[in-house]
């Protein structure tokens, strides 16, 4: 409630993290009790079947999710998958030139080659391609190579190789075509569906997208946004405040108990952007309540031939030739 009172949104993501019978699971989902009337957000934790990405694949139907989101409230639910990553350059959602392998390229040039060549590949599995086949086999890559040389289990070894290949002639195939696989957009930013409106059965849900940032020095460096004003951008970030991987850079602390430096200013930038109204900083809520102001709004005209606004929200407008 301290969180709460704090100007911050509750959210669920999911009700446990712990591997559980589908039956034990989808009766955890169906009794427990929102702590709060006023929590409508939803966000998926991968492997739940009562997540919206998973709940048809576990055998249940849509009037059964239908009821039992309304019955705990919750009207917006997350897509499940970022439309990119964020970096240096790589910010604004509703740009689609923000994403493409050239555009992360060039944000992510000053990090060292092994992490540099890692994150590249990550993005052509998961956004170039945005095929759950093409992410999987790069999943299985570190599973495999882990049961066969960590947990010692060399039967293994076959379905290593094949995962391996599989990414090399994905990986393969872009360079083959770099001068023109390195403009396109990522099939999930191409339309920039940020926010969109989605039926269960009868009811109609809010979904949102995001992007993933795990790099707060470039993702949320100066430049970045400044880039973010001047286009009049929006950025929602799935972000990994106390990511312990090695392999990720620009992380949030530097230490266990202290914010790193450049972050920190970064912060301070931002900070100093939303008290001068230059940024707004809304939460979730907030922003979905503006769009269905937007979308619901009604314009007609007077016998002047002056366009009004003839719906009652306020909503910001202005004037056009």
């Amino acid at each position: 409630m301290k969180w709460k009172d704090d100007g911050h949104e509750l959210a669920y993501h999911s009700l446990s993290q712990s591997i559980k019978d589908d039956k034990v699971s989808f009766k955890d989902f169906e009794t427990f009790n929102p702590p709060n009337k006023d929590i409508p957000t939803w966000i998926d934790h991968g492997y739940q079947p009562y997540n919206f990405s998973l709940y048809k694949k576990h055998g249940r139907k849509d009037d059964w999710y239908e009821e039992q989101l309304k019955d705990k409230s919750i009207a917006i639910l997350w897509n499940y998958i970022d439309s990119g990553t964020a970096t240096k350059g790589v910010i604004n959602q509703i740009n689609p030139e923000h994403f493409t392998l050239k555009k992360y390229v060039k944000g992510i040039k000053s990090n060292t080659p092994k992490i540099r060549y890692a994150a590249f590949i990550k993005n052509i599995m998961f956004h170039f391609y945005n095929g759950e086949k093409y992410a999987l086999n790069y999943k299985d890559i570190a599973k495999f190579y882990k049961l066969t040389f960590m947990a010692k289990k060399p039967k293994y070894i076959f379905n290593l190789l094949v995962s391996l290949g599989l990414v090399a002639g994905a990986i393969l195939k872009i360079f083959l075509t770099w001068n023109s696989s390195k403009t396109k957009t990522y099939p999930l930013a191409k339309y920039t569906p940020v926010l969109f409106k989605h039926k269960i059965k009868d009811e109609e849900f809010s979904i949102f997208q995001t992007i993933e940032m795990v790099d707060f020095k470039k993702a949320l460096c100066k430049e970045n946004i400044d880039l973010l004003i001047e286009e009049s951008g929006l950025f929602i970030a799935h972000t990994y405040f106390s990511v312990p991987m090695g392999y990720h850079t620009g992380k949030l602390l530097r230490t266990p108990s202290q914010i790193d430096e450049d972050v920190e200013a970064n912060f301070s930038y931002l900070a100093h952007k939303i008290a001068n109204n230059e940024v707004w900083n809304p939460t979730l809520k907030q922003l979905i309540s503006y769009f269905d102001n937007i979308e619901n709004a009604v314009f007609s005209i007077d016998s002047s031939d002056n366009i009004y606004l003839a719906s009652q929200d306020a909503i910001p407008i202005r004037e056009i030739n």
